[in-house]
């Protein structure tokens, strides 16, 4: 089959690269040719040429755009090597279904990551992300591990167009268990199913191959850090882990994953290998929380209430690691996070049925 993938376009965050890049793998795994859909909001063109301004002034990072950019140049060659196959820029549904009707595809797959939190995609064509499109050959619409983010939909007057759009899907997956009664009591889709992030569907293996031969940043023992949104409260549960941790014979050094090491941003391979040789991860990032325990790693994690903690809380409770998560107005809890010992056995069981369950959804959905 042909198959298009639509996700939010990856370019500089580690974590919505690497679930493209399993989703995208997987389905081809399959015998499927895959297709990046490469979908963009719609940006005016005197706000485009400040943003081209902004990102190649020196000695400036106004609105983080500099930095970015520049992080997303370094981590391009990843992109370009792992996800070949890219369509051109898309912005509207009307685009989606010309490229639709152009490349014959048999089935457009959406997800995973946030592509169904309205406050994410609301600057562009939000209907995109549900495919809204009509062509006269049949195509199958799928989500996988479509994401809301939190548990409301942050747009009531556009539910009933929603009710439309999701009916014409012939299988609808979502990440959270929030997910599913959104789609049954808000969008009358009653059979929607739980599965695994992308970033899961494949096993730890899967990321080996990547990261063979890299060198972790520090030699000596760590605590690796990927916090996205830094504030005092959290740099103060670093530093205070760091500190419990280290002995009189081992001092564990701070390896900080959101920043540059020796000039440059980490490569992905770079990234998953720092926390995979880790003795300790702390995040506030999703993605961050799963390669820690796909990685088998101890952990903590910062609830980050405006990136949506749906995400965090749903996943922790399935595994059982609630007591992982600390809360963002309880950031000096963190003592009998450190001092408790994650034992993996029975979380990997349970990944491994959660495996099984997501790989049949999309080949049943496929059929």
């Amino acid at each position: 089959m042909k198959i298009g993938l639509l996700t939010l376009t990856p370019s500089h965050n580690y974590g919505g690269i690497l679930q493209t890049v399993a989703l995208y793998s997987y389905l081809e795994s399959l015998g499927h040719e895959i297709v990046l859909i490469d979908s963009r909001s719609y940006t005016p063109i005197w706000k485009k040429l400040i943003f081209k301004v902004l990102e190649i002034t020196p000695f400036q990072n106004i609105r983080n755009k500099r930095e970015l950019k520049i992080k997303a140049f370094q981590l391009a060659p990843f992109l370009k090597e792992f996800l070949p196959n890219v369509s051109e820029e898309i912005y509207q549904s009307t685009h989606l279904k010309q490229l639709v009707e152009k490349d014959k595809f048999d089935a457009v797959v959406v997800g995973s990551d946030q592509v169904w939190r309205y406050q994410y995609i609301k600057a562009g064509d939000y209907s995109v992300y549900f495919l809204n499109f009509k062509v006269d050959f049949p195509v199958k619409k799928i989500a996988y591990a479509a994401s809301f983010g939190k548990d409301n939909w942050e747009a009531p007057a556009e539910i009933e167009k929603i009710k439309t759009l999701i009916k014409e899907f012939k299988a609808v997956s979502v990440r959270e268990k929030s997910g599913i009664d959104l789609c049954r009591d808000l969008f009358d889709f009653k059979d929607g199913k739980y599965v695994l992030d992308p970033t899961m569907l494949v096993g730890d293996e899967f990321y080996e191959k990547f990261i063979v031969g890299c060198v972790p940043a520090v030699a000596t023992t760590s605590v690796v850090t990927y916090i996205l949104d830094e504030n005092n409260s959290k740099t103060k549960v670093v530093n205070a882990v760091a500190k419990s941790k280290s002995t009189a014979d081992k001092s564990l050094q701070i390896v900080n994953l959101g920043k540059k090491h020796n000039g440059k941003f980490y490569s992905v391979e770079d990234w998953l290998s720092n926390i995979k040789n880790s003795d300790f991860l702390i995040t506030d990032s999703f993605h961050g929380m799963l390669f820690s325990i796909l990685f088998k790693k101890q952990f903590l994690v910062i609830g980050n209430s405006e990136r949506g903690l749906a995400r965090f809380t749903s996943f922790l409770s399935i595994v059982g690691l609630e007591s992982r998560l600390l809360s963002p107005e309880n950031s000096f809890g963190f003592e009998g996070i450190v001092n408790s010992v994650i034992d993996y056995e029975n979380i990997t069981l349970e990944i491994e049925k959660l495996r099984v369950i997501s790989k049949q959804f999309l080949l049943g959905a496929l059929e």
